[in-house]
């Protein structure tokens, strides 16, 4: 799989994230297909164009328009870059802010492990973009977009607008590689009273239906040991 990404992006100019029909089409927001060539790495996968895959993911990271066959593969980079958030070029701004934060700490990870330290540095210190979005002076404290001169943009934990089929308060526990820092932001433990069991199990499920099982339980609180 991790091969046939990079030969994608050989031929079309970009890593694909979201194919249909050997097509990219740009769909989704993100770039999935940097996470997954890491994450295979940090597995074990190693029958594969390491320096290759890198040198496309550094391409996304950083040059805003890139493009599979003319279709662009990372909307809002430039916004990203500019401000430490995506302010427009792709659709739900505040998740699609922490869908970056989450590839740049995947690729800072795989540039460390091929020894390119200084990608490794500049992705890491951008990985924690996601604190740019993070209003604290909400009641809970929730990831929240903002405006190109810094406003916050109005958020509630059911908000649906600035992030992709979720809410506000799903969203909020997006910090997959950085949950203890992310914990102590919202307050401690449990997240300053965003409770994740009224997230995750149908009491606020954005604008899609909920999906999510956690042992069979629909109480958190007896299976979470943080």
């Amino acid at each position: 799989m991790a091969q046939s990404l990079v030969n994608d992006a050989d031929q079309c100019g970009a890593i694909p994230h979201w194919v249909n029909d050997n097509v990219e089409d740009g769909v989704m927001p993100g770039d999935a297909g940097s996470l997954i060539v890491a994450g295979a790495y940090a597995f074990g996968a190693r029958a594969f164009d390491t320096s290759g895959a890198l040198k496309h993911m550094i391409k996304m990271a950083n040059v805003p328009g890139t493009a599979c066959n003319g279709v662009t593969t990372n909307g809002g980079r430039a916004s990203y870059l500019q401000f430490g958030y995506i302010t427009n070029g792709e659709w739900g701004q505040a998740s699609s802010t922490l869908e970056y934060a989450s590839s740049d700490f995947a690729i800072s990870q795989f540039a460390g492990q091929l020894g390119n330290s200084t990608i490794q540095k500049m992705l890491l210190s951008r990985s924690a973009y996601w604190q740019n979005l993070l209003n604290a002076s909400l009641p809970p404290p929730l990831i929240a977009a903002r405006n190109s001169d810094g406003s916050w943009i109005a958020e509630t934990q059911s908000s649906t607008d600035n992030y992709g089929e979720g809410n506000a308060g799903q969203y909020t526990w997006m910090v997959p590689f950085n949950p203890v820092g992310l914990f102590a932001q919202l307050g401690g433990q449990l997240g300053g009273g965003v409770a994740p069991e009224r997230v995750f199990c149908g009491v606020e499920r954005g604008d899609e239906p909920a999906q999510f099982l956690y042992g069979r339980r629909t109480d958190l609180r007896g299976a979470v040991a943080i």
